[in-house]
């Protein structure tokens, strides 16, 4: 089982009155060099399914696509999850993101 860190960097537009997007970055604790499949969900919303990180191409930290929420609630606390999935289990890396207003 592969262990993996993320980090949450977040950006606000002005884009369709107000716009927050979240990129996650995630590498391996362990300097592992394999392929992963993960997905990630905002409010239980799967917002990026099934992507595939090769940390053997990637080297050692891998950036997830840009996840748009609009119109984001000032002070809300949005659960985003990491969802990776290895041979036949599924793990949940949660963390809680506080947006501000745009």
């Amino acid at each position: 089982m592969i262990n993996i860190r993320i980090e949450y960097q977040v950006i606000y537009t002005d884009e369709h009155n107000g716009c927050a997007e979240i990129t996650g970055i995630i590498s391996p604790t362990e300097g592992e060099q394999r392929l992963v499949v993960v997905s990630v969900e905002v409010d239980n919303i799967e917002l990026l399914p099934s992507y595939r990180v090769d940390f053997s191409q990637s080297g050692t930290a891998a950036e997830l696509p840009v996840l748009k929420v609009f119109n984001p609630l000032p002070g809300r606390e949005y659960l985003v999850a990491l969802l990776i999935y290895e041979h036949d289990e599924v793990r949940r890396l949660e963390s809680t993101l506080v947006l501000c207003e745009v």
